[in-house]
C-alpha cells in the first residue's frame, strides 16, 4: 500500500488509524488526511516517542494496511495472485 492510496480511500482508512493509535483524537485523524508527515507529527505528539520510531511505525502501518472486504473498490478487495497458484491448463 502507499500513502496515495491512503488518502484516496481516507473514509476507509483514516478509521484504521484509531486502532493503531488509540490516543489519536478526531481531530488528529482529520489533520493526518494531509499527509504522511502529518501522521507522524500527529503520533509524535500523542506518544511522546522519537520521531524516527514514529515514521517507522507509521511505514510499517501504510506497508501493512489493507482494506476491508467491504470497500466498493473492487482491485482493493482482489487477492493477489501468484503464477504459482494458477494451475497449469493443457491443451
Amino acid at each position: 500500500m502507499d500513502w496515495a492510496t491512503i488518502q484516496a480511500h481516507w473514509d476507509t482508512f483514516g478509521p484504521q488509524l484509531l486502532d493503531r493509535w488509540g490516543r489519536l483524537t478526531d481531530e488528529d485523524i482529520r489533520a493526518a488526511r494531509a499527509g504522511r508527515d502529518d501522521l507522524v507529527h500527529r503520533i509524535l505528539k500523542c506518544y511522546r516517542i522519537e520521531p524516527e520510531l514514529a515514521r517507522r511505525h507509521v511505514d510499517d502501518w501504510i506497508k501493512s494496511a489493507s482494506a476491508p472486504a467491504s470497500s466498493h473498490d473492487p482491485a482493493m478487495s482482489m487477492p493477489a495472485v501468484s503464477e504459482q497458484s494458477i494451475p497449469a491448463v493443457s491443451h
